[in-house]
């Protein structure tokens, strides 16, 4: 086979053995480095990388050659893989980059990369110019040739401050994401939790978010039209027994279940030697989780946000003009609950704040809105409907644990 049908059908494989709904086409930092004419060198391993400091300044950029990626045919593989696959497979493909300031950071080397964003802003934005302008037609050829989405991983962006990020990449990807009709995935690996709000800046439709970062938290904050992938940790996927395995894809599941804007992955790119088996378990579990209907989980996303800010009187009036069922008003207790007692915990809510609407869904309680046989889960506690009267009512008198 060529190499581009070779590629296709291995993502077509790993759509029809495992599951993956998602495929991508990926072209790695090093392989567009050496697009851009920059020596590459293998290690014993057979990883490839680029030579360090063959670009220390401005003037260094020269070296640069301005290729059109379906000119090169490093680059021509991964554009050709797609309308090949598209030819096998009917699931969605998508084209996929590392980002233009990881690869700005194979030109630069990476230790020059986080220094310049300090003392010389001007090398990093240059630099950023010749990575963005190749990405950019890479990914406008990867639509041409049948990409359902373009994907951008940039690994290196999580060394930057929330400014920093903005100035010197999120910017970038913008431009990027703006100048293509199909959506853009963005895949920040490790603790982004400070990045999120930069994250959202960048018009992604689809954040890809490593096991550092708490699901149902996003969840509470991220609007239900952005995407959100993750994010089952991928070394224990590759090294925790496949009971445990099972147990946080479960507990993944669970904890996201009111929300229609997931879709379950590993946190990150899997190790080749990862047990098929735990992969497997990725797919097989969440297929077996139950879920709403697209008008459910819609009801539930506006019902928790009125029973967690809003009055007794407000909840009982938005309730008496629309339908909810039992399940529904259950679903969305159970949320507000959780919603407002990690708001608590992590201080953004004052425990007068918090008493005082305990207070009111006590109320809502004792309205028997709610049935008696339902189950209120919070965090890692089950209630009943008395029990969580009896939890509330311990709040409303600032007895509170963090």
């Amino acid at each position: 086979m060529k190499p581009a049908e070779y590629s296709a059908r291995w993502l077509a494989f790993q759509a029809e053995e495992y599951g993956h709904e998602f495929l991508c086409s990926t072209m790695l930092d090093v392989q567009i480095c050496k697009c851009l004419g920059l020596q590459t060198y293998f290690m014993p391993d057979g990883s490839e990388h680029v030579v360090e400091n063959q670009v220390r300044d401005i003037n260094d950029l020269k070296k640069i050659k301005r290729t059109v990626p379906l000119d090169h045919p490093l680059a021509l593989k991964h554009i050709t893989c797609i309308t090949e696959f598209k030819k096998i497979c009917p699931k969605p493909v998508g084209g996929a980059c590392f980002g233009p300031f990881t690869c700005a950071g194979g030109i630069l080397g990476t230790e020059q990369l986080c220094i310049a964003s300090i003392d010389n802003p001007e090398l990093i934005n240059k630099t950023m110019k010749i990575t963005t302008e190749f990405i950019f037609e890479m990914a406008l050829a990867c639509e041409k040739a049948g990409a359902d989405f373009f994907w951008i991983a940039e690994p290196t962006g999580i060394l930057l401050s929330p400014q920093q990020f903005n100035e010197f990449c999120g910017k970038y990807i913008k431009k990027i994401f703006n100048g293509i009709s199909v959506p853009g995935f963005l895949h920040i690996p490790g603790n982004t939790n400070h990045l999120i709000d930069e994250l959202m800046k960048t018009n992604a439709q689809c954040l890809s978010l490593d096991s550092f970062v708490n699901m149902r938290d996003m969840a509470h904050k991220i609007p239900l039209e952005l995407i959100i992938l993750g994010n089952i940790n991928s070394l224990s996927m590759l090294y925790d027994p496949a009971a445990k395995i099972a147990h946080d894809v479960a507990k993944l599941n669970r904890e996201i279940r009111n929300f229609p804007n997931f879709v379950i992955s590993s946190g990150g790119g899997l190790a080749k030697e990862t047990p098929e088996e735990n992969l497997l378990l990725l797919f097989d579990v969440t297929r077996k989780m139950p879920v709403w209907n697209r008008e459910q989980y819609l009801q539930i996303n506006k019902l928790w946000r009125i029973i967690s800010t809003k009055s007794f009187d407000e909840i009982c009036l938005i309730l008496s003009q629309n339908y909810y069922s039992p399940d529904i008003i259950a679903a969305s207790l159970e949320e507000a609950c959780v919603y407002l007692q990690r708001q608590y915990i992590y201080k953004n809510l004052s425990l007068a704040r918090y008493s005082m609407q305990a207070h009111e869904i006590l109320k809502f309680l004792y309205a028997d809105y709610v049935n008696d046989y339902c189950r209120i889960n919070i965090e890692e506690d089950t209630f009943n409907p008395e029990q969580l009267k009896a939890c509330m009512l311990h709040i409303t008198q600032g007895f509170v644990n963090k």
